[in-house]
């Protein structure tokens, strides 16, 4: 009956949960992404390694920001911007990028945690 279909707030309530659900996967992603990033070695410039955290942090910053994590929203793209800007470069991150990395997944982790 129709009377027993979810409303579409209970739908929208209920796409909430399972994204809250599914953040701490999402920056575990952002995190091995950037593990393998130190782990490509010099012949590559890391680029597929960066490549795989922009477009990681390209959609957790579209998807944040629709489920109404606004900061996580801005500091995914944040993150997306700062690993173009490395791949535009063309070069691997140094020690100091690589930690600039992990801050500022660091802060994307914050927020998802809300």
């Amino acid at each position: 009956m129709a009377d027993d279909e979810p409303t579409f707030a209970e739908k929208l309530s209920a796409l909430k949960r399972a994204y809250d659900e599914q953040l701490g996967g999402r920056i575990e992603a952002l995190e091995n992404a950037h593990q393998e990033i130190g782990g490509s070695g010099s012949n590559n410039n890391g680029e597929p390694a960066l490549k795989v955290l922009l477009d990681l942090a390209h959609k957790l910053a579209g998807s944040a920001g629709t489920f109404g994590y606004k900061d996580l929203s801005t500091s995914a793209l944040n993150l997306e911007n700062r690993c173009q800007q490395l791949i535009n470069d063309g070069h691997a991150p140094d020690a100091d990028g690589m930690q600039e990395l992990s801050e500022l997944i660091a802060v994307c982790s914050r927020y998802a945690t809300r």
